[in-house]
């Protein structure tokens, strides 16, 4: 359910009156409570020792779920085989939690340039952290199924929306989350002022999906054409930090990719989700451009054509 704040007349809508007439069920004014809520202390990195000691306090407290939600199984078998220069940098030295792209049933990626070292892309099966999780804290499998998770929508009204991170749908699990829609990303993108935070037992339950997916993750090394067509829903995917010099530097074309009639059946959320991003004709086409200069001159001849843009 989508849950408002009080915003700024001036703030821009998040999901049009079109989206919103279509899905009016979605749509509910819950507000916020008066009371000062304690939230977790996470941040965008995952940070092991947090992540040990807010479980250890669980374990100790006792009083968690031992059933999976209604439904669910207790095993799932689709394996996984063993722009301010300065924020760039930032961004480049992050150690990239596992996560998946929020809006697209396949992430394509093509590999321009390396960079001068690291960056390699991980990925691991959403099936097979489930699987663990379901076998040894089917608490944490409860807390990730609830659609209380608090999205944060970058200054747009509603400010926040709330849903699950883990769907069981037609017989398959959707996994959909992002570790920086929840906690923000200092100094990226820090979270917005004022919206909910996450409750310890959600902190360690997002945590465990990236400490998970580190023990089961298949390691793919990046070099110039590669081109990566990834189950957005089944796998989570992840980058260690990269080196860029100013001769030398990342660049990926990245595309979201949905087709209707292939596409695992959807939850109403991630319908909601995926309506905003393919079918929302009142929101403007934007291309992010870098500009790639040829280091030859130009040959004799005919003048040269404009110089090349590609995405970024």
């Amino acid at each position: 359910m989508q849950s408002l704040l009080t915003v700024p007349s001036q703030a821009v809508a998040y999901y049009p009156p079109d989206i919103r007439a279509k899905f009016p069920e979605m749509f509910t004014n819950t507000g916020l409570s008066s009371q000062k809520a304690q939230y977790a202390d996470i941040e965008y990195e995952f940070n092991e020792k947090k992540f040990l000691a807010r479980a250890a306090a669980h374990a100790e407290a006792g009083g968690l779920k031992t059933d999976l939600p209604r439904g669910w199984p207790k095993t799932l078998n689709v394996n996984v085989l063993n722009h301010s220069d300065e924020v760039q940098h930032v961004n480049s030295r992050i150690q990239m939690p596992f996560h998946t792209d929020l809006v697209c049933d396949t992430i394509a990626l093509l590999t321009v340039s390396c960079g001068d070292g690291g960056g390699d892309g991980y990925i691991a099966s959403a099936w097979t952290v489930y699987n663990e999780l379901a076998a040894t804290r089917p608490d944490l499998i409860n807390v990730l199924a609830e659609p209380n998770w608090p999205f944060d929508t970058n200054g747009r009204d509603p400010p926040f929306f709330e849903r699950a991170l883990l769907y069981f749908e037609d017989g398959k699990l959707l996994t959909n989350f992002s570790k920086r829609s929840l906690v923000g990303n200092v100094p990226l993108s820090p979270r917005s002022p004022g919206i909910p935070g996450l409750t310890e037992a959600q902190a360690e339950a997002l945590d465990a999906l990236h400490a998970i997916g580190r023990r089961h993750e298949l390691k793919q090394t990046m070099e110039e054409g590669d081109i990566r067509f990834i189950n957005n829903l089944a796998l989570m995917h992840r980058r260690s930090p990269y080196r860029d010099s100013k001769d030398n530097y990342r660049h990926l074309l990245r595309l979201w990719l949905h087709n209707p009639s292939l596409c695992w059946k959807l939850p109403m959320d991630l319908q909601l989700a995926w309506e905003r991003t393919f079918r929302d004709e009142s929101r403007d086409e934007k291309w992010h451009f870098a500009k790639i200069e040829s280091p030859d001159p130009p040959s004799p001849g005919p003048p040269s054509p404009d110089p090349t843009y590609m995405c970024d």
